[in-house]
């Protein structure tokens, strides 16, 4: 059974977007489907300005957040696969 026939995507949402965030993360875009190799996936993109993984920090923020993001949803949907980019 496919995990889009068991979970309710809006309240995943809803508990994404409850993480803390670095604070110029200016927000999230989701879309969950399955991936190219028919898994189930999740596509979360990190809305950040332009720029800023040059600051410094900026980069161990990103990846400390990715790593929420990752065990919310292993806590939520195991077994879902995120693939989680940057975008401005």
């Amino acid at each position: 059974m496919h995990a889009e026939q068991l979970v309710d995507w809006n309240q995943v949402e809803a508990e994404l977007r409850r993480l803390p965030m670095p604070g110029f993360v200016q927000g999230l875009r989701l879309k969950w489907g399955e991936d190219a190799t028919g898994d189930e996936a999740v596509w979360v993109w990190v809305r950040v300005p332009e720029g800023v993984t040059a600051q410094p920090g900026a980069l161990e923020d990103i990846e400390t957040f990715n790593e929420r993001i990752r065990n919310r949803l292993g806590e939520l949907v195991p077994g879902i696969w995120p693939y989680i980019w940057l975008e401005n």
